[in-house]
């Protein structure tokens, strides 16, 4: 998924396995080690994935929420949402809102639908009154008022209308209107209404992007990276995603961090790269605090630090990042920028594997065999290595 009011494409973490558990004696002062803990080495390109999301920050936007407690509230796959008396209806505290009239903010700010979409079939579905909320194929919907709040598992996201037509685009070939032209754009890459036509889209995307719109200055760099509807050229990609970013575009953000750590487009530069992913995971990038947490981690572009990355990492783990939960639970086992809490590792490491992590879940086997932060359950252990050989195929 990945998607609020832009293009998305998943971004992938590139993993490296660790040395396996052997944990003996007295397991107050001994380092744990488990095989399943992954990270992502300083020589790995870090993706750039050109998506458009819905920040999540560490910022409470409650005060948007009407007074008082809800009515309702449901969780699914980490996802809190919370409904009102009046129809508002709140994901992860005010970081997603759909208001009764079908206004959907995201981290305080009113976002414009980008066309119409619906829950698909499948994966986990729940409602409460009228809101429809689901998890389908690692994607996550809230659906109420008319309004459709879609979220990746990167945290990605993207505003929708709910409806089961594809409408009409606007052709109207002189509005100067930056919001219908980045409309418009966004149809012909999709072929949304119309037969999709990249070279069409990149032109009203830069009609709007000359006018400042920052989606459209994102998804033009896009456009320039990923060689569509034009030949790749990574400098031009770079000046539209620094664009959209210095506009305060979260994603933007995290490219240009991802674009100075692997020198595309710039020249190389981990020190920038740590810049730009502060600046990102401040305004909410759930990725870049995972990057930015492993720098802290490996002092690369900053000075080693591994409370400053144990941190990082749990605000990644609490956004839903099943990579940082692991790494997470794997820090508080170990004392390794936290001190060591074995039931608090085991739990995070458990939250990591129930939302499919691999590793997270050879993690488990381990713990449940040593009675580690758990009981000690043989039985367990076993299923946690099936379901891990299981993800694996």
């Amino acid at each position: 998924m990945r998607k609020f009011n832009f293009v998305i494409i998943t971004a992938i973490v590139v993993l490296a396995v660790s040395a396996p558990f052997a944990a003996t004696g007295d397991t107050s002062s001994v380092p744990i080690e488990l095989g399943g803990y992954t990270s992502t080495p300083a020589s790995a390109p870090e993706p750039t994935g050109t998506s458009q999301p819905v920040p999540q920050p560490a910022n409470d936007f409650s005060s948007l929420l009407p007074a008082g407690k809800p009515n309702n509230s449901m969780t699914l796959n980490g996802f809190n949402v919370a409904l009102y008396a009046d129809g508002t209806v709140s994901l992860n505290n005010g970081r997603g809102i759909i208001m009764p009239d079908g206004t959907v903010y995201i981290n305080g700010t009113p976002r414009k639908p980008l066309g119409v979409n619906k829950i698909p079939e499948g994966g986990s579905h729940t409602s409460v009154n009228d809101c429809k909320v689901a998890f389908v194929d690692g994607q996550f919907y809230a659906a109420a008022n008319g309004g459709l709040i879609l979220v990746d598992r990167n945290g990605d996201a993207a505003v929708y209308k709910t409806s089961d037509a594809a409408p009409e685009a606007k052709k109207s070939p002189d509005t100067d209107d930056p919001n219908e032209q980045f409309k418009i754009g966004w149809a012909y890459f999709n072929g949304d209404g119309v037969p999709q036509d990249y070279s069409k889209a990149m032109e009203w995307y830069l009609k709007a992007a000359e006018q400042g719109h920052s989606n459209a200055q994102f998804n033009l760099g896009s456009m320039y990276d990923n060689g569509e509807g034009t030949a790749r050229d990574l400098a031009k990609a770079v000046k539209y995603f620094e664009m959209a970013a210095h506009g305060g575009f979260v994603e933007a953000m995290r490219v240009m961090g991802a674009k100075y750590y692997n020198g595309e487009g710039v020249p190389k530069d981990a020190a920038k790269a740590a810049e730009w992913h502060t600046k990102a995971a401040e305004a909410g990038s759930v990725l870049s605090a995972v990057y930015l947490a492993q720098m802290y981690r490996d002092g690369d572009g900053v000075a080693q630090d591994s409370a400053r990355a144990f941190s990082l990492f749990l605000k990644a783990a609490e956004g839903g990042h099943d990579h940082a939960q692991m790494i997470t639970g794997y820090m508080y086992l170990s004392g390794v920028g936290v001190p060591k809490n074995l039931e608090e590792g085991a739990r995070w490491t458990r939250i990591a594997a129930d939302n499919g992590n691999v590793g997270a879940m050879k993690n488990m086997a381990i713990l449940c065999r040593d009675g580690l932060g758990v009981a000690k359950d043989e039985a367990q252990s076993a299923e946690w290595e099936r379901k891990a050989d299981a993800a694996k195929k």
